[in-house]
């Protein structure tokens, strides 16, 4: 494992534990870092496996500071059903218009024009959304509007998963606590989800064997070795359960301005990144 190789995988890892629970696109700054290492570095950095073992980490922050939570969900029917309800539009958005997409997935300027959604939806929640009803009063309707904006997160870059439903949940009424704490909840199963489906051509790979020329388990490795993979998902996971024990207690007291903010600012660099290449050339 070389220090560049560590440095990379680190740093995403890094990124992966904060933004994925933060609202400001975990995604996006995957798509953003990975091309400007790409610049830097030279290569194709691509890794399914490195995708994969970020998301596991993150799912393991998850379901550690929710452990408590998880463990009696069982005995509210209402809120497991809520939970499902609220995972529906983003499993069925995801698989009919994921390959429509899929393209922009690695665009900066999508991922620019992300965080300004991103941006407007954090801003006009906190001013307009309401903050008084707790997570106990959560209706299936409210539980429908937060995955439909959970699902619309899943198909741009860019657009913050957690922005996207916590706002969704101001929208809807819910305190912020509450609106953070239903956000959390859902993130599991879709967290699970998606590293399932990255995950999909290497259960492929191992169970039938390569379908092709050159399919090994090195090529989805993207050139990491398994002990930086081993160590970033580690780092994900211990970065992933401070930043969301954080962020429950800054979203309750402070609100949500300061990452509206974080997203038009770092919105404007990428489209100046953007527009200094197109100007050069590159």
């Amino acid at each position: 494992m070389s220090m560049e190789e560590m440095l990379q995988v680190q740093a995403l890892a890094v990124v992966q534990g904060i933004a994925e629970f933060l609202p400001i696109s975990s995604s996006g700054h995957l798509v953003v870092l990975g091309k400007l290492f790409k610049t830097w570095f030279g290569g194709d950095q691509e890794s399914i496996v490195l995708t994969v073992t970020l998301h596991v980490g993150t799912l393991a922050s998850l379901l550690v500071v929710y452990r408590r939570d998880l463990w009696v969900i069982w005995r509210q029917p209402k809120l497991c059903l809520a939970i499902v309800l609220a995972t529906i539009p983003a499993a069925v958005l995801g698989i009919t218009l994921k390959k429509y997409v899929k393209p922009t997935f690695e665009m900066p300027l999508v991922v620019a024009c992300g965080w300004l959604v991103t941006a407007g939806f954090l801003w006009s929640a906190q001013k307009f959304g309401g903050n008084s009803r707790p997570l106990e009063e959560l209706t299936f309707r409210d539980a429908l509007t937060v995955g439909v904006f959970q699902a619309i997160s899943a198909l741009f870059r860019g657009v913050s998963r957690s922005g996207s439903t916590i706002s969704a949940g101001l929208y809807c009424g819910l305190r912020r606590d509450a609106a953070a704490s239903f956000s959390f909840l859902i993130a599991i199963p879709v967290t699970a989800g998606a590293a399932l489906v990255e995950a999909a051509p290497l259960i492929k790979l191992a169970v039938l064997g390569p379908q092709h020329d050159g399919e090994t388990f090195a090529k989805y490795l993207g050139g990491y070795s398994p002990e930086a993979l081993l160590l970033g998902a580690l780092t994900s996971f211990v970065v992933g359960v401070v930043s969301l024990r954080w962020l429950i207690r800054i979203i309750a007291k402070r609100g949500l301005n300061w990452f509206a903010a974080y997203c038009v600012i770092a919105s404007l660099l990428t489209f100046g990144w953007q527009g200094y290449l197109y100007v050069n050339g590159r």
